[in-house]
């Protein structure tokens, strides 16, 4: 998950948690050197 100042990041992890998703806090740097990320900007 990353943190674009919107939104509440724990909310956010909770439901997606209760859905089985692995999700983890980091930075765009290290988000971008992944694999298998999705992103979606912020509308």
């Amino acid at each position: 998950m990353l943190n674009y100042g919107i939104g509440n990041l724990h909310s956010a992890h909770k439901g997606f948690s209760q859905v089985g998703a692995d999700t983890r806090l980091t930075d765009a740097k290290r988000a971008l050197a992944a694999n298998g990320v999705t992103a979606r900007p912020p509308n």
